[in-house]
């Protein structure tokens, strides 16, 4: 599965295919219900009554907090991408943070339609979490004087990409790919 989501969200940012847009159409806080948009290929449409299902499911009130946060940091990056060098380590890293969110979201949507959401939103929410704090601090880092070494805390979000089935080392090596596909650059 790691392999699909990964080299399905990175096939259609090749093809210019995934949008600068939001994947929430209702968030669940501001309105009734809570919508994650179908992204095509990556996952499907889901939808529900915010309030009506954090009665029945508790942890779905921190999961929608969460995911909001990290559909605004999606958009923020991939608005910002462009301005990048292909060449600089921040655009890679950003790639990387945004690719994260959007398999985060497919792991988020396939847990909402599952028999066992309790469970698996508390799982959701824990590393879901985790990335929402490391992508916070990066994103917030860009441009100023205490901008740290780029890779610096990967080792700390290994086991967060792997739960979202994108594992850290099979998603640099399709960043490298996608940027530099004739290159032997070191990753």
């Amino acid at each position: 599965m790691s392999d699909a989501i990964l080299n399905a969200i990175v096939q259609k940012l090749a093809d210019g295919a995934l949008q600068c847009q939001r994947m929430i159409s209702s968030d669940g806080i501001t309105t009734r219900n809570f919508t994650i948009d179908m992204l095509s290929g990556i996952f499907e449409c889901v939808s529900l009554d915010a309030d009506l299902s954090r009665r029945n499911i508790p942890p779905l009130g921190k999961t929608i907090g969460i995911a909001k946060n990290l559909d605004e940091h999606q958009l923020r990056i991939c608005l910002i991408v462009p301005s990048f060098s292909d060449t600089d380590p921040s655009k890679l890293n950003l790639q990387k943070f945004r690719l994260a969110i959007i398999a985060s979201f497919a792991v988020l949507v396939t847990t909402l339609r599952s028999r066992n959401a309790i469970i698996g939103l508390e799982s959701w929410n824990f590393f879901a979490n985790k990335l929402l704090l490391k992508t916070s601090e990066f994103v917030s880092k860009l441009g100023t004087d205490t901008m740290a070494d780029t890779d610096a805390d990967d080792s700390y979000l290994e086991e967060t990409f792997n739960y979202f089935h994108v594992p850290l080392a099979d998603m640099r090596i399709a960043i490298k790919n996608l940027y530099f596909p004739d290159s032997s650059m070191p990753i």
